[in-house]
């Protein structure tokens, strides 16, 4: 699990290092939790 909006590396970011590190043997599954609620919020 990871925040969205962490410090020094946000969660997007964080997200697509781990992508970028996997293999097609093993992937790492990520839940993303955030508090913005709002609807143009959702598409980012």
């Amino acid at each position: 699990m990871m925040y969205l909006q962490m410090p020094v590396v946000g969660g997007l970011e964080a997200a697509q290092r781990i992508r970028a590190m996997e293999t097609a043997a093993c992937r790492v599954p990520i839940i993303v939790v955030t508090v913005k609620a709002w609807e143009s919020d959702r598409d980012t």
